[in-house]
């Protein structure tokens, strides 16, 4: 896979690893269950999570709180550490991975209060006048979803709804809504006649082409189609049973893995 970055992202998420006993016990549990594959962007996702369930548990008192209270100050301290420093790979996995989560989960407010001066800088630079995260979009992202949108009309009409709700590209929050519509195609596939073939097709055509993109070599596209449709997935409960019963071996196995780990 051509992944130029990866050497110094895998590097740094190692160096974090070593530094933090919390950070091995996710970074090695998701790595076991992968089948040893490293998914950079998606462990700096985890790390986020878990960063975030650390913050919420600071605010008690007693040791436990200021143990927490350390960990997200000295985690944040690394970061910034090597955070604008000349590294493209690994700046690009900590804005990415964890930077640009921080405007969609409830307990990530006070996270970002706690930035350190260059990461808080480099988020308030992307935020628009009414407050929300201005994601800078990865050319190849932004070329897979109107690649989708050529190949899916339906597809296409969903991404076109949400640009023109959203009056911006927001590559996470369409995967997300191509999901919702994703689940209702494949429940069309009972109905009798051509409507249930041809709804047939359209789940298979589609989760094929995402299997052929995953892994396919581009780290951005691979971490759209983890982070946006496979953990999106997983957020949808017992909603779509069927519809990740189909999903391909690459993703099937990714999802089954990423089901079973922690924060």
């Amino acid at each position: 896979m051509n992944k130029p970055h990866a050497p110094s992202q895998t590097k740094f998420l190692n160096h974090l690893a070593a530094r933090f006993p919390e950070v091995a016990e996710i970074i090695h549990a998701r790595r076991e269950k992968n089948g040893g594959r490293i998914y950079e962007f998606v462990e700096m996702n985890a790390l986020t999570k878990w960063l975030g369930s650390m913050q919420s548990r600071s605010r008690g008192s007693g040791p436990a709180a200021e143990h927490s209270q350390a960990v997200v100050r000295e985690f944040l301290d690394e970061l910034e550490n090597q955070f604008d420093i000349g590294d493209v790979g690994v700046e690009n996995l900590i804005a990415v991975g964890l930077l640009l989560q921080l405007e969609y989960v409830e307990e990530f407010p006070a996270l970002r209060a706690l930035l350190p001066p260059r990461m808080s800088a480099w988020f308030a630079e992307w935020l628009d006048p009414g407050g929300r995260l201005n994601k800078p979009n990865p050319p190849a992202v932004v070329a897979f979803m109107n690649e989708l949108a050529s190949r899916f009309p339906d597809a296409a009409k969903v991404i076109q709804a949400q640009r023109r709700e959203d009056q911006r590209i927001l590559p996470y929050v369409e995967m997300g809504a191509l999901i919702l519509w994703l689940g209702s195609v494949q429940a069309r596939t009972r109905e009798p006649g051509t409507l249930g073939e041809r709804a047939t097709v359209v789940v298979r055509d589609f989760l094929d082409y995402l299997e052929h993109q995953f892994e396919g070599g581009d780290a951005d596209i691979r971490n759209l189609i983890a982070v946006g449709f496979l953990e999106g997935l997983g957020l949808t409960k017992d909603e779509y049973p069927a519809l990740r019963a189909l999903l391909p071996p690459r993703m099937s196995a990714w999802h089954a893995s990423d089901l079973g780990d922690g924060p």
